[in-house]
């Protein structure tokens, strides 16, 4: 049999440690990986080298999140990542204060803020007791923050749950070690994936290098679609906008050594017309402050990351946040070293990523909507995709806490939906289990608040086992409409006012990596459900489900 040859789409984050993972895999053998990526300058070029390289266990969605995590931490020992992308453990908490009425002097002056920041980041706060820290809950490390101007600082994460990267050096990092083991590296623009009777057959596309102006046909038994906001230029049907993000990087003058690792979520209230804003604030190891701002959707996804405008007035209004604080008073002195934007791949209805292969096209594969978290999830992603046992999946934001159980559900019990989590670990019906037993039969009703058959009053998570396909319509009789179930659209939860008994599904079936799925059993076809012979399918309907681990 012939080698398979593998195309990754997309040189950021998510596609250059994809290729890395695959390069690496044991059962790789013959395989030939290549990896295409638009920009003429190479990789990291959009969102995965202007982020700001937070590495949280917290993240969101937090069961991709804390695998990715554990990556991140077994690629930083393997790899030397302290020295070759800057991994190191860091505090993070939300700051909030108010902008100095000194702010306009403060940034004139330049003669004693370079003291005033080497003084704050050796061993002393400025100002203010010691007592008067803690009761704004400041830690005793946090130094280079302006207490005079603090409200209060209140701790995300307990040490060791958060780490930062430096998010271009992590990426080409990853691509050079993809390299080493054999991956083909080509800067093109793709402008099409081709297939032909329902499977993937190649790629076109147009180099960038100043090689050729001609299109060039890739053939590939696999496609992996990794281009962020790009991703629906080549696949419409995905549900994926891009949102731009402005950042500037500040080189202070004085060294950040000295300053302890915070990354800060700040609200501020200005102090000039009393408006609040939330830059975020990241010192990194390699003498640099990275500070982003708020996005917007005033300027289209461009044709490609190398043609993104950049509005100067946004990162000026980002550096005047900054200095209008005085959180970090040598930063006002230091120099704007890079005024940049880039485009994050957001889901349109919330939630993401969607990751998994694409139905209806055998051997295409995507891998897209990480938001802000790419960096973060993108191991999490590459190992899932690695092991080949990914399915497109469907969970939106309110259902994510009680599929899994979490502290943030909202509703009070888990386990009647078959995804409890707490010990005895509650085993998930298979498809036929729920079609055609009773749900109240479940063994381990103790384990919540919910009184059996409860369901259609208490618990709408039951969405997160199945999705429609697009177009479908259901007609209830007798059932509230957001008995979710039967409606696993989002914009249709909590409309508990809304009686019409039909309730069209037409928008697109969002997704949501699982990296835990032990099996993923193909759509069933069905026009009634036994267990509920109440509901009508106005035509017939797919549904899917997936068995998940609990972890």
């Amino acid at each position: 049999m012939s080698p398979k040859n593998i195309v990754i789409l997309g040189g950021g984050i998510i596609g250059s440690t994809t290729a890395f993972y695959l390069a690496r895999h044991p059962s790789i053998g013959s395989t030939s990986i290549t990896l295409l990526e638009a920009s003429k300058e190479g990789v990291a070029q959009g969102a995965s080298g202007k982020a700001g390289g937070l590495v949280a266990k917290w993240a969101y969605p937090k069961e991709l999140a804390k695998v990715s995590f554990k990556e991140h931490v077994k690629l930083a020992k393997e790899w030397d990542g302290e020295k070759k992308w800057g991994w190191r453990w860091t505090g993070v908490g939300e700051w909030e204060g108010r902008g100095s009425e000194a702010s306009d002097e403060r940034v004139k002056e330049s003669v004693g803020k370079t003291k005033s920041l080497q003084k704050k980041a050796g061993l002393s706060a400025s100002g203010g007791s010691e007592a008067s820290r803690r009761a704004k809950g400041l830690p005793s490390d946090l130094t280079w923050v302006n207490e005079d101007l603090t409200n209060s600082f209140t701790p995300l994460a307990p040490p060791g749950d958060t780490a930062q990267v430096h998010p271009y050096l992590f990426t080409t990092a990853m691509l050079d070690l993809a390299i080493e083991r054999g991956v083909r590296f080509i800067k093109g623009r793709v402008t099409s994936i081709q297939s032909d009777a329902g499977h993937v057959t190649g790629v076109q596309y147009t180099p960038t290098d100043g090689s050729s102006t001609e299109g060039v046909n890739l053939t590939a038994d696999s496609v992996i679609l990794a281009a962020g906001a790009w991703s629906p230029s080549l696949l419409p049907s995905l549900p994926i906008s891009g949102y731009r993000a402005h950042s500037i990087v500040i080189h202070p003058s004085v060294s950040t050594d000295g300053i302890a690792p915070y990354v800060l979520f700040t609200s501020i209230v200005l102090s000039g017309d009393g408006r609040t804003v939330t830059p975020e604030i990241y010192p990194r190891p390699d003498s640099t402050i990275y500070v982003c701002g708020p996005g917007d959707t005033r300027e289209p996804l461009p044709l490609t990351v190398d043609d993104v405008k950049v509005d100067l007035g946004a990162c000026q209004g980002i550096w005047e946040w900054v200095a209008e604080t005085g959180i970090i008073e040598g930063s006002v002195l230091g120099d704007i070293e890079r005024q940049q934007a880039c485009y994050l791949p957001i889901v349109e209805s919330g939630g993401g990523p969607i990751v998994g292969n694409m139905p209806g096209i055998e051997g295409l594969v995507v891998a897209t909507g990480h938001t802000c978290w790419g960096i973060c999830n993108a191991p999490g992603t590459a190992k899932a995709l690695g092991s080949g046992k990914v399915r497109l999946r469907f969970i939106n934001n309110d259902q994510r806490g009680a599929l899994y159980g979490s502290k943030s559900d909202v509703r009070p019990c888990a386990h009647e939906i078959r995804t409890c989590l707490q010990p005895p670990v509650c085993p998930r019906l298979t498809m036929s289990e729920v079609l055609h037993s009773p749900l109240e039969s479940c063994s381990h009703a103790a384990s919540g608040q919910m009184a059996h058959g409860s369901l259609i009053d208490k618990c709408y998570g039951s969405a997160g086992l199945f999705y429609l396909s697009v177009g479908s319509r259901l007609r209830i009789a007798g059932l509230a409409p957001h008995y979710s179930l039967l409606c696993p659209s989002p914009k249709h939860f909590f409309q508990d006012t809304h009686h019409d008994d039909t309730l069209p599904l037409s928008i697109r079936p969002h997704t949501f990596l699982t990296p835990f799925l032990d099996e993923a059993p193909a759509p069933q076809q069905i026009t009634s459900i036994p267990a509920f012979p109440a509901v009508k399918l106005e035509a017939p309907t797919l549904f899917y489900t997936e068995r998940v681990h609990a972890r």
